[in-house]
């Protein structure tokens, strides 16, 4: 039985940056997290399989999603664009750390979480929002 978090983090307009590919990409990102955490949460033995690909397609979005937010910020000339690579560097990390160590089967539910609602929604309310005027296609 797979248990969903209680206390998922969830996608709602108030972090709406304006730029469909964005916004599409970060409701994708929230929607990773949760299901990597549900997999954390789980009994059954597929799990642990399935939490490995949920990691890797996270890590392989938020990487071209930077990507793609950093190129908006470069070409709307952000002020504030080498703090926001900076905290992405940092994100890229985290997943890299948590790729790591599920493989070597430590799964961190309460880390999953900090990545899932600490990082990721606090990056988008602080930093994407802060810049959306930047971030315009």
């Amino acid at each position: 039985k797979i248990y969903q978090m209680s206390n998922a983090p969830a996608w709602s307009e108030n972090l709406s940056v304006s730029n469909c590919l964005i916004d599409l990409q970060h409701q994708e990102l929230i929607t990773l997290c949760n299901r990597a955490a549900d997999c954390v949460a789980s009994t059954l033995p597929e799990s642990r399989g399935l939490f490995h690909a949920i990691l890797n397609e996270l890590a392989t979005l938020a990487s071209k999603h930077f990507d793609d937010e950093e190129t908006f910020l470069k070409r709307n000339n952000s002020p504030s664009l080498d703090v926001h690579v900076a905290e992405h560097t940092r994100y890229r990390e985290i997943i890299t750390n948590l790729l790591v160590e599920g493989s070597a089967g430590r799964l961190d539910s309460a880390k999953l979480h900090q990545v899932a609602s600490d990082y990721l929604i606090q990056h988008m309310l602080t930093m994407d929002l802060a810049d959306k005027a930047y971030l315009q296609p």
